[in-house]
């Protein structure tokens, strides 16, 4: 894919939605310990989803094989990412719990 102004606003638009929440992803561990923690990882988890549906969309909307496969790695890693998110999430409420 040749880069171009075009493919430079695509990209951006399919990241967007982290934009909002990139400072709860710098300091997850922070994020965790707040008091709004529930409310954040929401939102963070919430970014996440949004992200892949953006890539999902570009991946149905790609021609090229290999532009096909690196959507599809970005992809599954977004979706793993909030997995992870929601999974750290839960053991800490759980361990706030447990104490």
């Amino acid at each position: 894919m040749i880069s171009t102004k075009s493919n430079i606003s695509e990209v951006i638009t399919m990241y967007e939605a982290l934009q909002a929440v990139a400072a709860d992803m710098a300091g997850f561990e922070a994020t965790l310990n707040s008091p709004t923690s529930h409310a954040r990882v929401l939102r963070l988890t919430s970014a996440l989803d949004d992200t892949v549906k953006n890539l999902s969309a570009k991946l149905e909307a790609a021609t090229v094989e290999r532009e096909r496969a690196h959507l599809q790695t970005l992809q599954r890693g977004f979706a793993a990412a909030g997995r992870v998110v929601q999974r750290l999430a839960d053991l800490k409420a759980q361990a706030g719990l447990d104490a």
